[in-house]
């Protein structure tokens, strides 16, 4: 009997440390869960910050996109507004260089009036100047011979 107590003791002994050992796995499992649970939820945060990031990256690549839009119009608008502008100064422009040839030709007109009458009148006071005095000169012998 003293076997079989011996025996027993002995199991009770394996029994006794395997119960020890069934306690440190479960503790590690629940620590080795807790573990997991708690990078899940770390992994989780990290998650919804980056989602959250990309939304309002997203949401500023819209406005981005809407201002880069909204410049574009202005620019458009400017041109267009400028090329108006441009357009009707050309005009301007092309109506006063008409009025400037046509000044330009009566200018020239005009020198050449000039020129004519500066040449020619000197020879046309001359020309009278001859002809009063063969006036003169014609009265004089019609009175020497009346």
């Amino acid at each position: 009997m003293r076997y079989e107590h011996s025996k027993l003791e002995h199991a009770k002994g394996q029994l006794k440390t395997q119960k020890e050992e069934i306690e440190k796995v479960k503790q590690y499992r629940e620590d080795l869960l807790e573990q997991m649970s708690n990078h899940r939820t770390n992994e989780e945060m990290k998650r919804t910050e980056l989602n959250k990031l990309i939304e309002e990256q997203k949401k500023s690549i819209v406005d981005k996109e809407k201002q880069i839009k909204e410049k574009n119009e202005k620019i458009q608008n400017m041109e267009k507004e400028y090329n108006d502008k441009l357009n009707e100064m050309k005009a301007e422009y092309d109506q006063e260089l008409k009025k400037k040839k046509q000044l330009d030709f009566d200018l020239n007109k005009v020198r050449e009036e000039l020129e004519k009458i500066e040449y020619d009148y000197p020879k046309q006071i001359k020309d009278l100047r001859d002809q009063i005095l063969a006036a003169k000169k014609k009265t004089q012998d019609y009175e020497a011979k009346t």
